[in-house]
């Protein structure tokens, strides 16, 4: 009797939970719909080798513009520039660190934008290119208040 009773209550998980495990596996979790929708928009694989060819042409890196980026990151400020000058300097440097990769130099070339402002337009213009992801402290001078 002891047996039984088992194994009518073994019979009865099953079957309760048979229903639960197909429902679970016909039908596509919120994350299964996300993937199967960005795998739709991938471009066809290349056909030919032309394709391939043209898609590495695309990707090429112009060595040219990397010596200009590189020796505008390693130049120095000529001395006796003014304010609005080295203003101009260090952000044109700055975008050079960033196109390299050189996120520190980029980050003290940033702060040193900030600190040849003259204007709060030259503040704004800082704060849009050195806030896009990174992390700058902006010390305003009271002269740059509005009144």
């Amino acid at each position: 009797m002891f047996t039984l009773s088992i194994r009518l209550l073994l019979l009865c998980t099953l079957i309760c939970s048979v229903p639960t495990f197909v429902n679970a596996q016909s039908n596509p979790s919120l994350e299964e719909d996300k993937l199967l929708a960005s795998l739709n928009k991938l471009p066809p694989p290349p056909k030919s080798i032309n394709d391939v060819l043209k898609l590495l042409n695309a990707s090429k890196i112009d060595l040219e513009d990397v010596k200009r980026l590189t020796a505008l990151s390693d130049s120095e400020p000529s001395p006796g520039l003014g304010k609005q000058e080295l203003f101009t300097f260090y952000k044109n440097r700055a975008r050079a660190n960033e196109s390299l990769a050189r996120y520190k130099q980029m980050e003290a070339d940033c702060q040193k934008e900030f600190e040849f402002a003259s204007s709060l337009d030259d503040i704004d213009d800082a704060r849009m290119t050195c806030y896009a992801g990174w992390q700058v402290t902006v010390h305003t001078d009271s002269a740059f208040t509005k009144a």
